[in-house]
């Protein structure tokens, strides 16, 4: 019986590999994420690529998983290290685009935004385009997306961080988003 009990502890403890298949294969490279200040991880899921990179996505059909941010943003900064331990238990690829790069240029947002209007935020000022932000495409369109962390989390000082029961919360959000653009 306690052979059993160890049996069943060690299978629930397994993480959920995800495969998310896609006829697109975005360029990037291996993402430098040392300017995350908490995400501890040398080897995380991580690949850059441009944002003219992550339109093919949508324009070519395919399925993938894409982070929208910057380093120095303090909702990122908390963001990324659950997007990492999800990603990476899961066993899928993020594709990230740092908005800040000199080769995103306003043109390429132009057309970008044409693609993820859906998550846009409206505001006073029309559509805005804000960050942390994880898209799941299948096939060319969006099935989810995630902004920001969590709702009821808010950041008091720049050492605050989520209980957690938060990060599991936001990890649970990022699997599902994961699950969708995989089905």
């Amino acid at each position: 019986m306690l052979a059993l009990l160890v049996f069943l502890a060690g299978c629930s403890a397994q993480p959920e590999q995800i495969t998310i298949e896609s006829d697109v294969e975005l360029h990037g490279e291996k993402a430098d994420m040392s300017g995350y200040y908490w995400l501890e991880d040398e080897d995380h899921p991580f690949i850059e690529i441009s944002a003219q990179e992550s339109i093919r996505l949508f324009t070519e059909e395919g399925s993938g998983i894409l982070y929208y941010g910057y380093v120095g943003c303090p909702f990122c900064e908390r963001a990324v290290p659950e997007l990492s331990k999800a990603a990476k238990d899961s066993g899928v690829t993020v594709y990230y685009i740092d908005v800040y790069h000199p080769d995103n240029t306003y043109e390429i947002y132009q057309e970008l935004f044409k693609y993820i209007d859906p998550v846009l935020v409206d505001s006073d000022k029309g559509k805005q385009f804000k960050v942390p932000l994880v898209i799941a495409v299948n096939h060319g369109e969006i099935v989810g997306s995630q902004l920001a962390l969590v709702d009821g989390y808010q950041i008091e000082s720049e050492s605050s961080q989520m209980n957690k029961s938060q990060k599991k919360e936001l990890r649970n959000i990022y699997l599902d988003l994961f699950r969708k653009a995989a089905e």
